[in-house]
């Protein structure tokens, strides 16, 4: 049996009721359990609300509220949208620790091959430049989402942990996070190249979240 476009409305409001007021997650559960309900209202003898009720029971533990350590918030929303988030902020200190550690390895080789004042120079130039320009993109991000009428798990995280990189890349565009000019991989000078570029990978990767949502927003009103 094919469901109404009323009973839908009622799945999405319930979601809403249970706080999935993302977008993105609340058009993917809306699919799942309107499926899940055509599936089982044929071959019961139940209403479409006693149905509604038995399969909502069998998300309740991904509704339940829950926070997270590494999610800057302070109220509890579905446990759904916390799993989702995580996943991506793994996978951002994942790719950049990997791409912060091997880049600063290949500036350490420049570094062993031409250990000179001028190089140094250009490398910390660069590196003020990235950070000015991420402080740039990173408030252009938070406009749009701010002028957005969407809701998305892309636009929580970067609302609550990704434009708090601001922070960093005033201290990479002032200078104070800077390279030293180190040529051994095991040594303290070595952080000072690997921990900026580090940040300057985690804040491309928020940004990245950030545009996901634009890009989300654009689908939607295709749609």
């Amino acid at each position: 049996m094919k469901l109404t476009n009323q009973q839908i409305t009622t799945i999405e409001q319930t979601l809403v009721l249970n706080g999935v007021v993302y977008d993105d997650i609340k058009l993917e559960l809306l699919d799942h359990i309107a499926t899940e309900i055509e599936s089982i209202i044929d071959e019961s003898q139940f209403s479409f609300e006693e149905n509604l009720k038995k399969v909502f029971a069998k998300w309740k533990n991904e509704l339940t509220p829950s926070s997270s350590f590494w999610i800057r918030n302070n109220k509890s929303i579905p446990k759904i949208v916390i799993q989702k988030s995580i996943k991506m902020i793994q996978h951002v200190f994942l790719m950049s620790f990997c791409l912060g550690l091997g880049t600063a390895v290949a500036i350490t080789l420049i570094f062993k091959s031409n250990a000179n004042q001028e190089v140094l120079v250009v490398l910390n130039t660069l590196l003020r430049v990235m950070g000015i320009l991420g402080i740039v993109l990173l408030i252009y991000a938070k406009f749009r989402l701010w002028q957005s009428k969407q809701e998305s798990t892309y636009s929580y995280l970067f609302n609550q942990n990704g434009f708090l990189q601001i922070f960093n890349l005033v201290l990479i565009a002032t200078g104070l996070f800077r390279f030293k000019g180190n040529t051994a991989f095991f040594d303290f000078h070595f952080m000072s190249t690997f921990f900026p570029i580090t940040l300057l990978f985690i804040s491309g990767f928020y940004l990245n979240i950030a545009f996901k949502h634009i890009k989300f927003e654009n689908k939607i009103k295709v749609i």
